[in-house]
């Protein structure tokens, strides 16, 4: 009794140091699943950032062209106004 007692007392012990080791292994693939995912989300903020720049660039062009739109309306009156001078 006291071998299939101890029999059973090892299997367990190898079971456990079964366990013991795969828990081990998961962590390792998480704590590297976790670093994938911070860099992950280092580089969303990161793309993130760089497209709210795009849009406030892309503001200012706007604004940009608006300007150059008006100056070539204003242009064009200015031309107009001369000529009408010129014709007189």
């Amino acid at each position: 009794m006291d071998r299939n007692h101890d029999e059973v007392i090892a299997d367990m012990l190898i079971q456990l140091d079964h366990i013991e080791r795969r828990m081990t292994q998961a962590d390792k693939r998480m704590s590297k699943f976790d670093k994938r995912m911070d860099l992950t989300i280092k580089r969303m903020v990161i793309a993130e950032r760089r497209l709210e720049n795009g849009e406030k660039l892309m503001v200012m062009v706007e604004r940009r062209l608006e300007n150059g739109e008006k100056l070539m309306v204003m242009a064009g009156r200015r031309l107009e106004n001369g000529e009408k001078r010129l014709e007189k």
